[in-house]
């Protein structure tokens, strides 16, 4: 147990993040309050932030958008790296839909928020310009399906 400098609080070792500086390896304030003060460094410092951010990503543009995509289906559809890569690897890296092999985009349900699977660019937007309807895309099936006279000339 140890006290926050900040709060005034006392609370447990886990609480409190790691530290080289210190003797017994905690820094002096607890995460929450550590958190808070460096949001109020980060809005007072924008410049800086972002100078930083900018040197970094210059430096590796690769690692920098693997993380971004990451965050983004972490956010986005609550998916992990591992997650992802097994649906990936389920669907033998291939679209749900037509079966081809291309890049492949998290297809979810707008309205419960469910990952339904991976589908290639056209097929995502495909279903998404029928609204996600079964019966407008049964209808277009249908349509397809109907055939044509033959041409006159």
């Amino acid at each position: 147990m140890r006290t926050c400098t900040k709060c005034g609080v006392e609370k447990q070792g886990s609480a409190f993040f790691n530290s080289r500086r210190t003797r017994d390896g905690l820094r002096s304030a607890c995460k929450p309050c550590t958190t808070a003060q460096s949001l109020i460094w980060q809005r007072s410092h924008k410049d800086k932030v972002k100078e930083y951010d900018r040197r970094s990503h210059a430096r590796n543009p690769v690692r920098r958008a693997e993380v971004m995509r990451a965050c983004r289906l972490k956010r986005k559809y609550g998916l992990t790296r591992a997650s992802y890569a097994d649906m990936v690897a389920a669907q033998a890296g291939a679209c749900a839909i037509c079966w081809r092999v291309r890049k492949l985009y998290v297809d979810h349900d707008h309205a419960t928020g469910f990952t339904r699977g991976l589908l290639c660019q056209d097929c995502n937007i495909a279903l998404g310009l029928a609204r996600d309807n079964p019966a407008i895309l049964r209808a277009a099936a249908d349509y397809v399906e109907i055939p044509l006279p033959p041409h006159g000339g």
